[in-house]
């Protein structure tokens, strides 16, 4: 088995089928894959699915039975996993036909312990607002810089669509279920960098949209995981 797709999700029942539906239409190479959901205690319509429901082949579901939020959920599947690559999609988002083909590509090629994402663009009007990110550890900001011309380009944030080799997990440690949800990923990515001299690169013409529309990026709601 070589592709684990990780989605956890709650009470989006309607973002969880695109979703998945746009993960059955991507242009695969010739490999298994397998879509893992876990639902973590919905009250709409995704408490109920079974994965018949879905309509497609290879998806399993599990349902929380106590509320673990999305941290100690993606571990869940983690422990229960034994495929060679993870790839983990927030369930609002929706994938271009693309874009597992070119990352599985980018990966496989890799013979560094690495973890790779796309580059992210509002599903409302497809526009990127996503492409490369640093993190001053001075203010504890991040900053994201566009370059439309390098394929892959380092970068120390992992956003809410990444690719993850399972023997990185192997060699470091599941994700922190005690830190805040927001900073899980990145604090993951630098305690892999200085255990395995990991890296993480952006891979720029892998697109994944994103359910957020260009004008709430200026919601203060919307900031607090931006900035």
């Amino acid at each position: 088995m070589l592709l684990s797709v990780i989605i956890t999700t709650k009470n989006r029942y309607n973002d969880l089928l695109e979703c998945i539906q746009s993960i059955h239409d991507s242009k695969w190479l010739d490999f298994e894959y397998e879509i893992l959901v876990i639902d973590d205690l919905s009250s709409d319509n995704t408490q109920n699915l079974t994965p018949k429901d879905f309509k497609i082949p290879n998806v399993r579901i599990i349902h929380n039975e106590i509320h673990q939020m999305m941290v100690k959920s993606r571990n869940i599947w983690i422990n229960n996993s034994n495929w060679e690559y993870l790839l983990f999609v927030d369930d609002d988002n929706i994938v271009h036909q693309d874009m597992i083909k070119i990352l599985m590509d980018f990966i496989i090629q890799q013979k560094n312990p690495t973890i790779i994402w796309p580059s992210i663009a509002y599903n409302d009007c497809k526009e990127k607002y996503f492409f490369w990110q640093k993190i001053s550890f001075f203010s504890g900001k991040t900053y994201n810089v566009s370059d439309r011309q390098s394929k892959a380009i380092h970068t120390d944030w992992i956003p809410n669509v990444f690719l993850i080799p399972r023997e990185i997990f192997q060699k470091t440690w599941n994700f922190d279920e005690d830190m805040v949800q927001t900073f899980t990923e990145p604090d993951f990515y630098f305690n892999a960098q200085k255990r395995i001299w990991c890296q993480a690169y952006i891979i720029n013409d892998a697109i994944t949209y994103h359910k957020v529309s260009k004008k709430d990026k200026f919601n203060p709601r919307w900031l607090w995981w931006q900035y």
